[in-house]
């Protein structure tokens, strides 16, 4: 259950059951993984740092690289990459592409360029055949506005063969399940839905969303 409410954003709420949980039924490794992961996804940082130093001053269990983790997208998530930096290094394991991953995910997000280039090529060495890596670099490049670095990598990703995945969801209505894959113009309907993204974008722009294009995102991804 405090997963489900992790996974929905609830946070307030998961925490909430995880106190609730402890008068009865002492936490192990799995139910911190989920707490904590909904810290992170409530943006609940005191709470997320309290309970990840309990694991071991309450409960005596060692944090394993999964907590690590979580708390990394916590720090991550929040802004606060120096200290995502600084819990990495000090890490009694040796982080791995994960790890690392959601580190360079942070800085595309917050736009930290300094950070997102000195590990992201490191990153690619570390997990060369995932495509990922790769676009997260070439997009943190292009933030910079450094466009031949950007290129670089993107001719490195396509010498190794490494493919990106396209972006996929599905949504069921009416019985029916409609599959939207990046890119795809396929869908039997898809000018009615083009018309209603032009809609919505017109009616943000009405209530004053100045919504600006990431050009580098487009063309890299």
């Amino acid at each position: 259950m405090i997963d489900g409410l992790a996974i929905h954003g609830r946070g307030r709420e998961a925490l909430d059951l995880f106190h609730q949980m402890q008068k009865r039924v002492k936490p192990n490794s799995i139910t911190f993984t989920a707490i904590l992961t909904a810290c992170s996804h409530g943006g609940l940082i005191n709470q997320g740092k309290s309970i990840f130093k309990s694991m071991k001053s309450l409960h005596n269990l060692n944090p394993s690289i999964e907590h690590y983790g979580c708390m990394v997208d916590l720090f991550g998530r929040a802004g606060f990459l120096e200290e995502a930096e600084e819990l990495i290094e000090k890490m009694p394991m040796k982080p791995n592409a994960a790890i690392w991953g959601a580190l360079l995910n942070a800085c595309q997000l917050h736009r930290n360029i300094k950070i997102g280039k000195k590990f992201g090529t490191d990153l690619i060495e570390m997990d060369p055949s995932h495509g990922g890596r790769y676009i997260q670099l070439m997009n943190i490049n292009a933030l910079e506005g450094e466009w031949g670095e950007a290129v670089k990598v993107r001719h490195k990703m396509k010498e190794r063969g490494v493919l990106k995945i396209p972006g996929l969801s599905l949504i069921r209505l009416n019985g029916i399940t409609h599959e939207f894959i990046a890119g795809d113009v396929t869908h039997p309907r898809i000018n009615e839905i083009n018309r209603m993204c032009d809609q919505i974008m017109e009616r943000l722009k009405q209530e004053g969303y100045d919504y600006k294009c990431k050009m580098g995102d487009l063309l890299l991804e």
